[in-house]
């Protein structure tokens, strides 16, 4: 089983730092993160520092801030992604010495990394972690899947992978890995337990 970070081990991005992003650049809230996810793919690929990153971002939306609260964004940005989604946790936690392989495959920026390697301990359950800045490919990108698939000794038809993003989940299927499109646990886990077993 190969799982995504953000929105699947990790619970969605909060509203709350949403809201304070908003706060801190004082534009309306469409504009601001259509910019946002539009540059986000290079950040996650390693291909912009984070300052570069928040650079664009501002620029597109032609906002002009202090140094505080561009430092602010930083902060916000990364607290809004780095978080633990306890059921998922909970679900691996009682069923890990049934999985005979268990791997991450997440778009992530370099600066996040330490943040979550340091918070959360369950990372070292995994057999292998794929971050994105990691090897510049990022999801729905077929070399990324079948990279994480080569490192975990599997054949893409042997994977089973979890994400919140239809988009990453049609790459996975592409690739002919097995995949479920993560939406909330409780749909997870009725879609999981209607198609796949561990034993």
């Amino acid at each position: 089983m190969i799982f995504d970070f953000g929105g699947v081990l990790g619970l969605p991005q909060k509203d709350e730092a949403r809201q304070g992003m908003m706060a801190a650049v004082g534009i309306d809230e469409k504009s601001f993160f259509q910019s946002y996810f539009d540059v986000r793919s290079e950040y996650d690929r390693g291909t912009l520092s984070r300052r570069e990153y928040w650079t664009e971002v501002l620029a597109r939306v032609e906002i002009e801030i202090s140094e505080e609260i561009f430092e602010t964004l930083i902060l916000v940005d990364e607290e809004s992604w780095v978080s633990e989604n306890g059921q998922m946790i909970d679900f691996i936690r009682g069923n890990r010495g049934l999985m005979e392989k268990l791997g991450i495959l997440s778009n992530m920026p370099v600066d996040f990394l330490p943040s979550i390697q340091k918070n959360f301990d369950w990372i070292e359950w995994f057999d292998y972690a794929l971050w994105s800045c990691d090897v510049h490919l990022v999801k729905p990108e077929r070399d990324i899947y079948m990279r994480v698939a080569a490192e975990l000794g599997l054949l893409p038809a042997e994977c089973l992978f979890i994400d919140d993003s239809a988009v990453n989940v049609e790459g996975a299927r592409a690739v002919g890995m097995e995949a479920i499109h993560y939406l909330d646990f409780e749909s997870f886990l009725k879609e999981f337990e209607a198609n796949y077993r561990l034993e």
